[in-house]
Formats: C-alpha cells, structure tokens, sequence
C-alpha cells in the first residue's frame, strides 16, 4: 500500500457515500489501525487509518472481479501477520 502523508482525521464514511462506495470488511491491526474494505461494482478502495483516523496507506483498484480479487488477496497477504484476533 502507498505511503500518503496526511495529519487531519479521515471520515471513511463520508469517503464511502461521497463514491458511494460499501463497507464490506473492516480489519482491525495489531498497531491499533484498522483497514478498510470498500466496494461497488468493478471497484473496490483499500484504505488504512491510524488510530487517529488518519490515513496510513491506500489502495484502490478497478476491473475484472479477478483484478479486485487479486488486489485485496495481496494487501491481506502483506498484512496477515499483524491482523488482530
């Protein structure tokens, strides 16, 4: 995920109606962060905020179901051993 360097709070739920946009999956870290799932049709934004809300790093990726598959598949692949239980 891209480092974007960002020091005021992020309204993930704005973000979301504003691209109407679903939250499908929200991901609590080990760091107290969370990563967040949104999608639509052919569209899906991977967004992770600090516990401030402010955002750590994003991904957004667009096209066949394969593409967005293989997008989420690799960014919970990079983060898997920090996902809290």
């Amino acid at each position: 995920m891209s480092k974007i360097p960002v020091v005021e709070p992020f309204n993930i739920a704005k973000y979301a109606k504003r691209n109407n946009l679903q939250m499908t999956r929200s991901i609590g870290l080990n760091d107290n962060s969370k990563l967040y799932i949104l999608t639509k049709q052919n569209r899906v934004d991977c967004i992770q905020l600090n516990k401030e809300n402010q955002i750590v790093g994003a991904k957004c990726a667009a096209g066949s179901t394969q593409n967005l598959i293989d997008t989420v598949a690799g960014i919970i692949e990079k983060i898997k051993d920090r996902i809290a239980l």
